[in-house]
């Protein structure tokens, strides 16, 4: 029984549901017509099973580091690591397996950009557990830095660089939804934030509120960009993607408007799967892609 609990919580140390991130390796084979090739989407599909292995190995460690600290957050002190349910050593036992795992996947993709672009993300997640999180605003730009990675990783795939607008849009995107993060963490944590976060102590609300208004409209302008870019433009029926700006705009506007009115920001995982306007824009986006690029 022992054995089947600790099965269990390991499981949820996985936070499969933050998987939902390393679905930004198929944006590149969406926009260039090669979602439904049938090579491409098995070396994406692979390489997404692959980033789930190496995230859910961070998130293991993070929670061994972060252990006492989560303790005073209302809902990562409920984490089986932070509760003591799984022993730290068994947790980092898990997570050296899972590296391991996707280190061999990717390396029999027999893809070197690709293996390299894991190699750096994972360095890159370690120092962030490390260091980077307890250094003002480098914490966040090392997250952003995470989802340049994986656009990067889809990219590679395909055999293309992938668009610079594509690029800044993807790296204000994780920047925005990081400050809103920060930002409830310290309206909802208050007098305990810093104990739960120390680089928390450097930000200000007023602040936050400055960088996330700022991000939310570069993200609208590098999409606008990125819809007129040649690389879109070329394709046929390309030029139809700049009639899709405005589910970006209703996005960013959705996301501002729950945080500011409903006090949400904190898992940007929980408000697109339980807000359903914000879900429908964003299976309405998806889609009229998929016609304009594939009909």
């Amino acid at each position: 029984m022992l054995y089947v609990d600790t099965i269990k919580y390991l499981l949820i140390s996985l936070r499969s549901k933050q998987w939902i991130k390393n679905l930004f390796v198929f944006v590149p084979l969406l926009f260039f017509g090669k979602l439904f090739d049938i090579s491409y989407l098995l070396l994406a599909s692979l390489s997404f099973i692959y980033f789930c292995f190496i995230s859910s190995s961070v998130y293991l460690i993070n929670d061994v580091v972060d252990k006492e600290k989560d303790k005073l957050h209302p809902i990562k002190s409920k984490r089986p690591i932070a509760q003591g349910k799984i022993a730290p050593q068994t947790a980092i036992g898990l997570s050296i397996f899972l590296i391991i795992c996707s280190f061999l996947g990717i390396y029999s993709i027999k893809n070197n950009f690709l293996f390299g672009i894991f190699i750096a993300y994972i360095i890159l997640n370690l120092f962030y557990s490390l260091v980077l999180k307890n250094t003002v605003i480098l914490d966040v730009i090392s997250v952003a830095m995470g989802f340049e990675l994986r656009i990067w990783a889809g990219s590679v795939i395909i055999g293309i660089i992938p668009s610079a607008w594509l690029q800044i849009f993807t790296f204000l995107l994780a920047l925005f939804i990081s400050f809103a993060k920060r930002r409830e963490e310290i309206l909802s944590l208050k007098k305990v934030a810093i104990g739960h976060r120390g680089v928390l102590s450097e930000y200000r609300i007023i602040l936050l509120d400055q960088f996330i208004a700022i991000c939310g409209g570069i993200i609208i302008l590098a999409y606008a960009l990125y819809a007129l870019s040649w690389g879109i433009l070329k394709r046929p029926r390309g030029n139809l993607v700049i009639y899709t700006i405005p589910f970006v705009v209703y996005g960013i506007f959705r996301y501002m408007y729950l945080m500011y009115t409903h006090k949400k920001g904190g898992d940007p995982t929980e408000i697109v799967f339980t807000d359903k306007p914000l879900l429908i824009n964003l299976f309405l986006w998806a889609l009229s892609i998929l016609v304009i690029m594939y009909s």
